[in-house]
């Protein structure tokens, strides 16, 4: 049986959008590229075939939110048909029922959604897209394009893992897999922990549901210390700890990286990785930096880097890799993630100036 679904928005209808597909029984996203709305998508034109179930990103070009629809594989019914003969045939009904999963980026998306039981199964899904308003600074604008940009770069990534967000208004009270136990807890020169989806004076911390997670402080022109840092407790299981260190550039943004990873066999890894932005347009200068990572106790996630600094972002961000022959990411990837996330970001969003 052949099968095709149907992406329509009543918002948005006529509008480019750029949709991300994860087959729900594959580690794989599939980029559909940049379509215009409505599309009809038929997976068995892939290679090799799919399937319509999984997970649908759906990116509207030049708005502020992706919309994620998943398309739930249904339980066959079987329904006996007598028939003159002593043959029985058994028709499998199939019943189609998408959900919209929740985007706290989404202020109120409304799905409706019919198909039709002919031969080529054809599920019409219409997500309703609710316009956000445009941003009205730096930080905004920012915390926007990440929302929206951030996931083409983390999957990238080889054998990423999209890490749970069990609802809590600062922290991860299990990301999967016994991958937290209520553990990152996010803080900015005091551990008191910051609250998703927030946006300060001089910092944003991303909302639930975006992947990867990331905290951005901006420094002033006065050099100053600030310092970002994780605490909170890893799943169970006899954890491993290392540390790496590493630099990325890409034209006038450039920067360091710090990576701690938290690692057991058979679930998820728990990966930070704290970077600078700097741009010699903005006569970025680092005085001083204070390494408070360390993996003495791998059960503990109390680390944190602090910089005295003036002129230049900092930043953090969570990655995860599922297990398998290796939990972390090679220094290679993690370069290559900010060269593509962050460099994208500071150059599709050039609002920075000092």
């Amino acid at each position: 049986m052949s099968q095709s679904i149907i992406i329509s928005s009543i918002n948005y209808d006529g509008e480019q959008a750029l949709i991300l597909f994860k087959p729900d029984n594959s580690n794989d996203t599939i980029n559909l590229t940049t379509v215009t709305l409505p599309y009809t998508f038929e997976p068995s034109t892939l290679t090799p075939p799919r399937e319509i179930y999984g997970t649908y990103t759906i990116l509207v070009v030049n708005t502020d939110c992706p919309n994620l629809m998943n398309v739930v594989r249904p339980t066959p019914t079987v329904t006996p048909t007598n028939t003159v003969t002593p043959t029985r045939t058994k028709t499998p009904t199939p019943t189609v029922t998408p959900t919209i999963t929740s985007n706290p980026c989404l202020v109120s998306p409304t799905p409706t959604a019919s198909f039709t039981p002919t031969p080529t199964l054809t599920p019409t899904r219409t997500p309703t897209l609710t316009p956000s308003t445009t941003p009205s600074n730096c930080l905004t604008q920012m915390s926007n394009w990440w929302n929206i940009h951030s996931y083409l770069s983390y999957s990238g990534l080889t054998n990423e893992y999209l890490y749970n967000f069990i609802p809590a208004t600062n922290r991860i009270q299990n990301g999967g897999f016994n991958m937290f136990n209520n553990g990152n807890y996010i803080f900015i020169n005091n551990p008191t922990p910051k609250t998703y989806g927030v946006i300060g004076t001089n910092y944003f911390v991303t909302k639930p549901n975006v992947w990867p997670q990331l905290t951005m402080v901006k420094f002033g022109t006065t050099a100053s210390s600030i310092g970002i840092g994780s605490f909170g407790t890893p799943g169970v299981g006899t954890r491993t700890a290392i540390l790496d260190n590493g630099t990325y550039s890409c034209g006038n943004i450039n920067g360091n990286w710090y990576s701690y990873s938290n690692y057991t066999t058979g679930t998820p890894s728990i990966i930070y990785v704290w970077f600078t932005v700097k741009n010699t347009q903005w006569g970025s200068d680092i005085l001083n930096v204070n390494d408070s990572r360390s993996v003495a106790d791998p059960t503990s996630m109390f680390n944190s880097i602090t910089f005295t600094a003036h002129s230049i972002f900092i930043g953090m961000t969570l990655l995860s890799k599922r297990n398998g022959v290796t939990e972390t990411f090679t220094n290679q990837e993690i370069t290559n993630f900010l060269q593509s996330s962050i460099c994208g970001l500071f150059n599709e969003t050039p609002c920075a100036s000092f």
